[in-house]
């Protein structure tokens, strides 16, 4: 079994938001799980694994949910006008998170090294999913894997307690480093590329794992996608579901 490694030090941006099908939370809930599937390709330990069912587990507690804020105790807000004021960027940082990955009939499990991974819900920019502390910058909201159009860019506009309300949705997945990549953001470019994943792998105990973005919709034969929202052609699940007392 390998060692975790170090995680990476993090700054702060903004991420992307989602929704769907709201229900009641149990007053004895002590944790919520947070949890992603899609059919794409994964590389685990050096092995590449294509049109793979690929699922993302976050276990976390409600308490932790919060409103990301800057150094000053003010809540984050975009560049952009519309997205100007407080409370649009919620996250839980605090967890355990896994992968599994089918192929074949064949599944393994990998548990991330702590530290690495955190959920988040964008109720301006429309996303919500599973974001993580690597990239060039650090900090990267919609990688590995996180959802935007669909019920879950609806969810994250019309729910008043993002990410600590019990939901189902669907959407469409991205895994991309340097998102948005259209337009704003692009490694600063606004080039309509994401960065190349191989280079920030996430560490877990039976070694590396890196996530690609397999399905795309291009504008030209360089790889840009046609925009931040419908490059990608991919469709998945997330949902928020409640762990009770036992």
């Amino acid at each position: 079994m390998n060692k975790y490694f170090s995680p990476l030090r993090y700054g702060a941006c903004a991420l992307m938001a989602a929704g769907g099908l709201v229900l009641a939370l149990p007053a004895k809930a002590t944790s919520l799980v947070y949890e992603a599937t899609a059919v794409t390709d994964i590389k685990v330990n050096g092995h590449r694994y294509h049109n793979a069912t690929v699922t993302v587990s976050f276990t976390g507690n409600p308490a932790d949910v919060a409103q990301v804020v800057d150094g000053s105790g003010t809540a984050v807000a975009s560049g952009a006008s519309y997205c100007n004021g407080p409370g649009y960027f919620w996250w839980i940082k605090k967890g355990n998170s896994s992968v599994s990955v089918t192929s074949h009939g064949h599944t393994i499990v990998a548990h991330f090294a702590p530290g690495q991974l955190f959920v988040a819900l964008d109720t301006c920019n429309g996303g919500i999913g599973f974001g993580s502390f690597v990239g060039p910058n650090g900090l990267e909201p919609a990688y590995p894997l996180a959802y935007t159009l669909g019920t879950a860019m609806a969810f994250a506009e019309s729910t008043p307690n993002p990410l600590g309300t019990p939901a189902h949705m669907s959407g469409s997945p991205w895994s991309c480093i340097g998102y948005p990549p259209t337009f704003i953001g692009s490694n600063g470019q606004g080039n309509g590329l994401c960065v190349a994943p191989d280079a920030y792998p996430l560490h877990s105990d039976i070694g590396d794992v890196v996530f690609y973005l397999p399905y795309t919709n291009i504008i030209t034969t360089d790889g840009s996608l046609v925009g931040n929202h419908v490059g990608n052609l991919n469709q998945g699940t997330f949902s928020i579901q409640v762990v009770k007392d036992e």
